[in-house]
């Protein structure tokens, strides 16, 4: 239909136009989920879940719309009568006052439909930390004897954590976490499981110092010991102490000083930032660093984003 009629309008004009009986409730609960919906300007996501005071959902109301006015076009369109057949279906009236659903909460979502997340990934407020800051990945676990002998850094979300008591009575966790290379399960005995249990929540986003070292009882086996864990929320300020931007001549104009100065007044914080403007038409590469010391801001998403789509541009952590 879309390549027939062109593409669909709004939500009302996808539930007029498209087959209802192949496109079910499911398929629809699906599309809204997954984000399929999200340009469509009449509704957010968290309004098609909306349950009204009868008890009905609002995507229930939308394919009842949907199904009348198919229904009532198809008897237009047969009628014996002449007449200009306009099709009088009332609009559902949209949910207002509907809660928001967390990020988080909205990517799980996601996640638990198709797998993946598909919108963002709820570590992209940390991205700077475990990307700049962290020298370990979850993946990089897998090959324990590369880590002997050096401290790790990593960072990730709690996606499970299964509790049990062992055989002797003591409690212990397995806690799955997840950063942008996949997931790792860590155990966690005995006083180990009492010191870091508290953490250990689904959803709850962790910056972890760790040692690789030979297990206990097994000296011929490895195991990942962890010595410090703290919510990245509280430390992700205290991580990132600068950031430098690296900016060539050929390229420093007002326009460009604008958009700094906007992004860094946009984004107040504690780390510090400096400026290294380098002359690569030189052929000593000379530099010159600058610190703006009246000028500090917090290092999130948009400042990274942007920096990563500007090619020219450089920057380096602490």
């Amino acid at each position: 239909d879309r390549r027939k009629n062109g593409p669909f309008l709004g939500i009302f004009d996808f539930v007029q136009r498209v087959n209802l009986n192949a496109c079910n409730k499911k398929n629809m609960e699906c599309l809204a989920l997954a984000g399929g919906f999200d340009s469509f300007p009449e509704l957010k996501r968290e309004q098609y879940f909306a349950v009204n005071s009868k008890g009905e959902v609002f995507l229930e109301t939308l394919m009842r719309y949907g199904n009348r006015y198919q229904a009532d076009k198809a008897a237009a369109v047969n009628s014996l009568f002449g007449g200009e057949n306009v099709i009088d279906v009332a609009t559902p009236e949209i949910p207002q006052g509907v809660e928001r659903w967390s990020d988080l909460d909205r990517l799980n979502r996601e996640r638990d439909l198709v797998g993946i997340y598909l919108s963002a990934h709820p570590l992209d407020e940390f991205s700077i930390v475990l990307e700049h800051v962290c020298n370990t990945r979850m993946a990089d676990l897998e090959d324990k004897a590369a880590l002997v002998g050096r401290e790790i850094t990593m960072g990730g979300i709690v996606t499970s954590v299964r509790r049990g008591v062992s055989k002797n009575g003591n409690p212990y966790g397995i806690a799955k976490i997840e950063d942008y290379s996949g997931s790792t399960e860590i155990p966690f005995w005995g006083n180990d499981w009492v010191t870091y249990q508290g953490y250990l929540n689904e959803g709850t986003f962790l910056y972890i110092k760790a040692r690789c070292q030979a297990k206990q009882w097994r000296q011929d086996e490895l195991e990942v010991k962890i010595t410090s864990m703290e919510l990245l929320p509280d430390v992700k300020e205290e991580l990132v102490q600068k950031i430098t931007i690296i900016i060539p001549l050929s390229v420093l104009n007002s326009a460009l000083v604008t958009e700094l100065a906007t992004l860094t007044k946009e984004h107040p914080g504690n780390t510090e930032l400096y400026f290294k403007v380098t002359d690569d038409a030189d052929v000593s590469h000379m530099s010159i660093d600058l610190i703006s010391r009246p000028i500090k801001l917090s290092v999130g998403r948009d400042l990274i984003t942007y920096l990563k789509e500007r090619p020219e541009l450089g920057f380096h952590i602490n």
